[in-house]
């Protein structure tokens, strides 16, 4: 009989140590649940990020190419710009080598008529009282902007004052009218 209670002495001790171990596994099965449950967890967050930075370098791939057009688009406008600045260079190099021809030719004409007028003054005096005439009316009609005798149209104020057609825009309120009452002469 000692022996049978040193058994179950022995057996109640055992229970209660399997008990205890069952109790343990439970807390460990209890913790294994509830680390799945943040595995999981955090799977569907890494997830929803790795959707999130595809969707990211897509943006940045996007913007790159955004870029790389810009960058041409520049470039072009730029080798354009280049041209049409020389183009300008020498185009305004053109005008000025035109105004001097025509200075020269101006010259020329000047030269050629003052020979003829003192030529002819000493020989014809009807030519010499038409070039008088025609200095004369040279005078009525230079424009008093830019000293060139008026060509068409020739326009004036209410004061008889001429002036060309391209100075009057640049004229206004010099004699204090306005636009509306030049006319044209």
């Amino acid at each position: 009989e000692a022996q049978l209670k040193a058994i179950n002495l022995e057996v109640a001790q055992d229970a209660s140590k399997l008990q205890k171990h069952e109790e343990d596994i439970q807390i460990w099965k209890n913790s294994i649940f509830n680390t799945s449950q943040k595995i999981e967890f955090l799977d569907e967050e890494i997830h929803e990020l790795d959707e999130k930075l595809q969707s990211l370098k897509s943006k940045r791939l996007e913007l790159s190419l955004d870029k790389r057009s810009f960058e041409g688009i520049v470039q072009e406008k730029s080798v354009k710009s280049r041209i049409l600045k020389q183009q300008i260079d020498l185009s305004k190099e053109e005008i000025e080598k035109s105004r001097q021809k025509v200075d020269m030719i101006r010259d020329k004409i000047d030269k050629i008529f003052k020979s003829k007028a003192s030529s002819a003054s000493e020989t014809d005096p009807f030519l010499s009282h038409l070039d008088k005439q025609i200095s004369q009316k040279t005078t009525e009609l230079e424009c008093p902007v830019c000293f060139i005798v008026c060509q068409p149209p020739i326009l004036r104020c209410p004061e008889f004052h001429l002036v060309c057609g391209e100075c009057w825009p640049r004229d206004e309120g010099v004699w204090g009218v306005q636009d509306s009452v030049w006319r044209g002469g």
